[in-house]
């Protein structure tokens, strides 16, 4: 049987913090004006939670039980979860859909979501890829998909624009930006790209026994699902044993696929299961929900960092925005069972250079020890061998004239 590739999913996060809401230097007649401090975000959450809250946000789950990345990241079920308990976790409020996206490629549909923190904004855009061939065509057309004019962009009160996805995310972002704070709050920091995480759900004609081999065309693919580099089948992947995550209890054919901007999810032995969709779909949605809050909070430490080495005072709202989140990026970081644990977000902090961020932060709020690991202590020279004045012949050790270097 051919492989196919039934159904996919590829979902892009870009976040952006926004340095005025941590200094509380918000248009007091915006739409969102109570996003900060944390005791009016407290209240806006409730707000939320009872459907009467500006721009028809949301609690960021859909529904009360169920949500299992919500109840591994707060310790509880999400739908008893009130304002406080959220805005000391950073929980953000949800928008969906927050902007009107068509997509060109057949096969494809995707769900545009708007997230705001009590500090800034996330843009994750999630797309359904169906029937799409091979596998290697499938990241192909995520090649596309990331790179591409392959999108048509609808706001409101504005003519439908074909743009690529960096540009999109530009203009989504300034669109949730100005809706929520007024056409005079300035674009803030964003990261480094998007971060991406790619899974196959359903798919026939693949040996769920298969395991992927160093170099083969799979791990190519996954690394091109992960890079999104063009001709990924003619360049060399990153280094197979460096970035694979080891998941708990797993078949060895199973690889969660990482790499600095990215995540492939590959587990086959679920993909003709039909009951097993659901568990696929869940997967990819708390990794994307991981990685959007791991980005986001070490936003906030990017901005305070400098006044944290510095150990001067934050602002108020800065520096309780980024205490709560040096706690929750350590919580993750160490696989804490009082949050949601996965090695993903580890190796994203590793990765993508945020540790000493982190560690800043820490010693500034006192969270000894630090996070990185201490040096490896450097090994003792052995003493230098004594030097000859210069012009001296060495000795005969016997005494008497200079030895002669060319005597038997």
């Amino acid at each position: 049987m051919a492989q196919s590739i039934e159904l996919a999913r590829l979902s892009l996060i870009s976040v952006e913090t926004l340095p005025p809401l941590l200094e509380q230097n918000i248009d007091p007649a915006a739409q969102l004006h109570s996003i900060a401090p944390g005791s009016s975000y407290t209240q806006l959450f409730d707000h939320a939670r009872a459907g009467n809250a500006p721009l028809n946000l949301r609690a960021p789950w859909p529904s009360p039980r169920g949500q299992l990345f919500w109840t591994h990241y707060l310790g509880r079920e999400p739908g008893g979860t009130g304002g406080k308990q959220a805005w000391n976790a950073l929980v953000p409020l949800r928008l969906a859909p927050c902007a009107d996206i068509a997509l060109k490629p057949a096969g494809t549909k995707c769900l545009a979501e708007g997230f705001y923190f009590p500090y800034g904004m996330a843009f994750v855009l999630t797309v359904t890829i169906e029937n799409s061939g091979t596998l290697e065509q499938t990241v192909e057309l995520g090649y596309r998909l990331r790179h591409d004019k392959e999108y048509s962009l609808t706001l409101s009160g504005q003519a439908a624009v074909d743009c690529k996805y960096d540009q999109l995310a530009s203009k989504v972002l300034s669109y949730l930006r100005t809706i929520a704070f007024g056409p005079n709050m300035p674009a803030g920091q964003t990261s480094e790209g998007p971060f991406t995480v790619f899974t196959v759900i359903q798919a026939s004609g693949i040996n769920p026994a298969t395991t992927v081999t160093a170099d083969s065309d799979l791990h190519k693919d996954l690394d091109g699902a992960t890079r999104w580099r063009p001709f990924h089948r003619q360049v060399a992947p990153a280094d197979l044993a460096d970035s694979s995550i080891d998941i708990m209890t797993s078949p060895a054919s199973h690889v969660l696929y990482a790499t600095k901007r990215g995540r492939a999810i590959w587990f086959p032995n679920y993909f003709s299961a039909s009951q097993e969709k659901a568990t696929l779909s869940c997967y990819h949605r708390n990794v994307v929900l991981a990685s959007m809050l791991a980005d986001s909070q070490t936003g906030v430490l990017k901005i305070a960092q400098p006044l944290c080495k510095a150990n001067a005072a934050l602002p108020s709202h800065m520096r309780e925005c980024a205490k709560k989140a040096t706690s929750r990026l350590t919580l993750a970081y160490l696989g804490k069972t009082t949050t949601y644990r996965s090695a993903s977000i580890k190796e994203q902090i590793d990765d993508n250079g945020y540790l000493p961020v982190i560690d800043v932060c820490r010693n500034y709020f006192h969270m000894d020890p630090p996070l990185t690991p201490p040096a490896a202590p450097t090994p003792p020279q052995p003493p230098a061998a004594p030097q000859n004045p210069a012009g001296n012949q060495p000795q005969n050790p016997q005494g008497g004239q200079p030895a002669d270097p060319n005597a038997n």
